[in-house]
C-alpha cells in the first residue's frame, strides 16, 4: 500500500476562485465587523476574531471544493493573505473613519458655512482621499494602543468597570485577535483541500463505506501485517460483527465504478468520548484491485 497524498494539482478556475473568495470574504467580513462595532460601539474580544476567521476559512474551503484544489500549499497561502486583509480592512476602517474622515468633516465645516449637506459630504470625501498615508495608518493605531482598552463583561456591574489595558497589553490582544482570524482562516482551506480526491473520476470522494472492525487486541499484529503486504492474513482478524469499544474501524472511499484503479482504504481507532464514538486515523493508503479482494474475501 502506498500512503494517499494530495496531488498537488492546482486549476486555474480554482486558483481563481480562491481569489475571489479570498478578496470578498476578507473585506465582507472585515467591514461588517468594523460596522458593528463603529455603529454599535461592541466588538466581542475573542469572539469576533474567531467569527471573521471562520467565515473566512468557510469562504476559502467552498473554493477549494468547487474548484478542485488539491494543493494544501496553496490553501495556505490564500488562506494567510485572506486572513491578512481581513485585518487589513478592519483596522483600515477604523483609521479612515476614526480619523481621516472625522477630520476631513471638520476641515470642510469650518471652511465652508453655506455648503449644503451633500456638498460638504464630497468636498470631505475629496480632502479625506488626499490625506490617506501609511504613516498616518500607523499614527493612528500607535495612539489608538496608547489610549488603552476597556474590556467590559456583558453584565457589569456598578462596582465593575471591566478590565483596564495598557498600551503594551493592547499590543498583544491585537497580535492575538490577528493570529487567530490568520490561523482558521489556514487551518479550514488547507484540511479540505488535504481531503481524498478521486484523479480518475476527477472529483472528491463521497464519504467513507464501512467495512469491518478489528479488536483492540490485534491492532499491532494487524497493522503489521497490512504494512507487510499479507492482506490473506489480516482479513482474520477483520468481523463485522459489533464490537465493544474501543476497536480498530476498517473503511473505503467511496469511489467510482471504473474496474482495475486502486481504492483508498483508511484505517481508524475508534474510543468512547464524551459526545459519542471519536475516531482517529491510522493510516489512509491506496490499495490495489487484487489486495483488496484478497482483505474484504470471505
Amino acid at each position: 500500500m502506498r500512503a494517499y497524498r494530495p496531488s498537488g494539482k492546482v486549476p486555474f478556475f480554482g486558483l481563481l476562485l480562491l481569489f475571489v473568495a479570498g478578496v470578498v470574504a476578507a473585506v465582507l467580513t472585515g467591514g461588517l465587523a468594523f460596522f458593528i462595532s463603529y455603529q454599535f460601539n461592541i466588538f466581542l474580544v475573542c469572539i469576533f476574531p474567531i467569527f471573521m476567521g471562520f467565515i473566512g476559512g468557510l469562504f476559502l474551503s467552498g473554493a477549494v471544493k468547487l474548484g478542485k484544489v488539491r494543493n494544501p500549499l496553496v490553501a495556505t497561502i490564500f488562506g494567510l493573505l485572506t486572513g491578512i486583509l481581513m485585518v487589513l480592512v478592519f483596522r483600515g476602517a477604523e483609521y479612515y473613519f476614526y480619523w481621516v474622515w472625522s477630520d476631513s468633516q471638520r476641515i470642510v465645516e469650518r471652511r465652508n458655512d453655506n455648503l449644503t449637506q451633500e456638498e460638504l459630504n464630497a468636498a470631505a470625501f475629496q480632502i479625506s482621499l488626499e490625506r490617506i498615508s501609511l504613516e498616518e495608518f500607523i499614527e493612528f493605531n500607535q495612539e489608538l494602543a496608547a489610549a488603552g482598552t476597556t474590556i467590559t463583561r456583558s453584565a457589569s456591574t456598578s462596582s465593575s468597570s471591566g478590565i483596564e489595558l495598557d498600551a503594551n497589553m493592547t499590543w498583544i490582544l491585537w497580535t492575538i485577535e490577528a493570529l487567530a482570524i490568520i490561523l482558521i482562516c489556514i487551518v479550514l482551506p488547507n484540511g479540505t483541500a488535504s481531503e481524498p480526491f478521486n484523479e480518475v473520476a476527477n472529483r472528491w470522494f463521497g464519504g467513507w463505506t464501512w467495512l469491518g472492525s478489528v479488536p483492540i487486541d490485534r491492532r499491532t499484529e494487524f497493522l503489521d501485517l497490512l504494512q507487510r503486504g499479507d492482506f490473506k492474513s489480516a482479513r482474520q482478524f477483520i468481523t463485522t460483527a459489533a464490537l465493544p469499544l474501543p476497536r480498530v474501524d476498517l473503511e473505503v472511499a467511496d469511489g467510482d465504478s471504473t474496474p482495475g484503479i486502486d481504492m483508498l482504504l483508511r484505517v481508524q481507532d475508534s474510543k468512547a468520548g464524551r459526545s459519542g464514538t471519536e475516531n482517529s486515523t491510522i493510516l489512509q493508503s491506496w490499495i490495489a484491485p487484487q489486495d483488496f479482494a484478497a482483505l474484504t474475501s470471505k
